[in-house]
């Protein structure tokens, strides 16, 4: 979980939680955890966050082009990469 404090936030002592005694940074530190990496076959790794963002931003494309009848610029490559694409993070959900 990552919080967004302002800066004049960020070297407040936590004294007054008792004995502790760390910044707010040290704390957002404690609470970082690292992304799960996907691995998608023939295109390489991806955090899921980064999947995520990547396939919305490929079908929205598809679905913009599909309203405007652009068929010409989208090959089999493209679609065989957003197929890849969604079977691993299809994948990667049912395992979570």
């Amino acid at each position: 979980m990552i919080i967004n404090f302002p800066k004049s936030w960020q070297n407040i002592n936590l004294k007054f939680i008792g004995d502790i005694n760390m910044k707010l940074t040290d704390l957002m530190k404690i609470d970082e955890k690292k992304e799960d990496e996907i691995l998608v076959p023939g295109l390489g790794k991806y955090t899921h966050k980064s999947l995520q963002t990547r396939l919305e931003a490929q079908a929205k494309d598809l679905f913009d082009r599909t309203k405007k009848h652009e068929y010409q610029r989208i090959g089999k490559g493209n679609l065989n990469a957003f197929i890849a694409m969604w079977e691993a993070m299809s994948k990667y959900m049912e395992k979570k």
